[in-house]
């Protein structure tokens, strides 16, 4: 139950638990990923089909890519909220397959890879993040997709790698502001799902989570002229936080207007249909901003 707890604030699957459907993940149709029997052939120079598992600095990392290898322009990289797995992006990465390269990784600590061995930042994550995608021989242009905690990490990848990020597309992304948020509108007094709630933020921001990432809320740096899509759910979510709910609800909505600010292209859009899985509720939208990204 915490790990959901923590993603009710970053990520929101605990509202599957409390009986909502609003933020119901999707169901995984992709096959079990399978281990490569020599690691380094992954980053031998072209990128590898399917699903592996790729070593990077030691530790065993998920992936899948698909689509077309001999495309000249950007891959698509699909990155998950927390806890989810990279098989959560099945059906939306065979539908950008079909054509563009893209490809999705479980972060250490999710998923079927490696648990972290330290403590992490998120700029630690991004840069991971830069050598998976070698190990994989991406060197070329990326279009991130980054849904939740996976927005966070899109758009810190960007800032630091700025000149091969074609663009961004972040879908309902976790907000620098949120951790703050939480904090100040759960008191400590709090008791059963809210104090739950806060007390895994109070974990997030010291690394007591799968992934071993200390976020505190650090702002993202500017992005620069890099195009960037924000969308943001349009039914309410948080309304199963008892007391507590409309606050956070308010949060999330304001922090959404940040994201366009980091680039001088930015966008925000309204998926006026979609809970906090707006891949799985508004698919079409997505693939609309993926192809005029990828344009």
């Amino acid at each position: 139950m915490g790990r959901h707890l923590v993603a009710l604030a970053l990520c929101l699957p605990l509202l599957v638990a409390c009986g909502g459907d609003a933020a119901t993940p999707p169901e995984s149709t992709s096959s079990e990923t399978s281990t490569t029997s020599d690691p380094s052939a992954s980053a031998s120079g072209t990128a590898g089909s399917g699903d592996q598992t790729i070593d990077v600095d030691g530790a065993q990392v998920a992936t899948s890519c698909s689509g077309p290898e001999d495309s000249d322009g950007p891959t698509v990289v699909l990155l998950a909220g927390m806890p989810d797995p990279l098989t959560t992006f099945a059906d939306l990465q065979a539908s950008i397959a079909q054509s563009a390269r893209v490809c999705s990784y479980d972060r250490l600590g999710e998923g079927t890879s490696s648990p972290p061995a330290d403590q992490q930042s998120l700029a630690d994550i991004a840069t991971f993040l830069d050598k998976v995608l070698a190990a994989q021989g991406i060197d070329g242009d990326v279009l991130l997709v980054g849904h939740s905690l996976g927005g966070l990490v899109a758009a810190q990848f960007a800032q630091q790698y700025q000149d091969r990020t074609a663009g961004l597309l972040l879908l309902d992304a976790t907000p620098p502001s949120m951790v703050q948020a939480i904090l100040t509108l759960i008191p400590d007094t709090a008791t059963d799902i809210a104090a739950a709630v806060r007390g895994e933020m109070l974990a997030l921001s010291t690394g007591e989570n799968p992934e071993k990432l200390v976020y505190q809320g650090e702002a993202i740096g500017s992005v620069g002229d890099v195009p960037l899509v924000a969308i943001r759910h349009g039914q309410p979510i948080f309304a199963q936080v008892p007391t507590y709910g409309e606050g956070i609800e308010q949060a999330w909505v304001s922090g959404q207007d940040t994201w366009p600010t980091l680039s001088s292209d930015g966008t925000l859009l309204v998926a006026e249909s979609s809970g906090h899985y707006i891949y799985r509720d508004q698919p079409d939208l997505v693939l609309e901003q993926v192809t005029a990204l990828l344009d």
